[in-house]
């Protein structure tokens, strides 16, 4: 009978365990702690949010270009001088060459295998993107078609000011955790006292893939930049 006891004790505690394990697993990601120092010292601490929807500006068109010949040098050759007529019509159009980059470059050797191995010409793979505003979008894919290049492989379409609307973000989640302070306490006479920005993951890139829709700018979408803060007031003595 104690032993049966002493296990049914064990079990109680061990499920109290298991369940005071879960609860933070179940709660939601929201700060808020209350907590009193003494009488005259209350502090408040609470998680603040802030998006912005924004539509890109800026983009990356990525493309590549695939060379073939018997011999390699002349397949590298062939590419490059792809790659550079490319650029000349870039340049002829405003878009400088910082703005033009060379991504990779491969080469492999194809090989048709029957009763004896022999080779059909080693490819050469020039990857390369072009950094513009969307109203050069369809200028370039023009150059880029009409100067043989075999894939353009997709657009990433930015916004170039991420960084500055994130830091924007920034204050208004703190004036956001404010007012949940304000609303929470009853009282405008809120002092902060510590600033914690936490992780947060937001995608300032939309991607876009197949030529049909390569130079509609019209339904791009629209990215959305989000910030999250935890922030610590005191309460001020009157």
């Amino acid at each position: 009978m104690q032993k049966t006891k002493n296990i049914l004790k064990y079990g109680i505690i061990l499920t109290m365990l298991i369940i005071l394990a879960v609860i933070p697993m179940l709660t939601n990601n929201n700060t808020h702690l209350i907590s009193y120092a003494d009488s005259s010292n209350l502090t408040i601490t609470l998680d603040g949010y802030a998006e912005k929807e924004v539509s890109p500006d800026y983009a990356t068109i990525n493309a590549n270009i695939v060379s073939v010949d018997l011999d390699s040098k002349i397949a590298k050759n062939k590419a490059m001088e792809m790659f550079n007529e490319i650029k000349n019509q870039l340049n002829k159009s405003q878009i400088d060459n910082e703005n033009i980059i060379i991504d990779s470059f491969s080469s492999s050797q194809n090989y048709q295998v029957s009763c004896r191995q022999s080779s059909l010409g080693n490819y050469v793979y020039l990857r390369f993107s072009i950094k513009t505003n969307l109203d050069n979008i369809t200028k370039i894919l023009t150059i880029l078609e009409d100067n043989g290049v075999n894939e353009i492989t997709s657009i990433e379409y930015t916004v170039s000011n991420d960084k500055t609307i994130y830091n924007d973000l920034i204050k208004d989640a703190i004036l956001n955790a404010e007012q949940k302070a304000k609303d929470t306490l009853g009282t405008d006479n809120l002092q902060i006292t510590e600033i914690e920005e936490k992780d947060n993951y937001y995608c300032a890139t939309l991607y876009k893939y197949g030529t049909d829709i390569f130079d509609d700018t019209t339904n791009l979408g629209k990215i959305k930049i989000t910030a999250k803060v935890q922030v610590k007031f005191s309460v001020q003595s009157m």
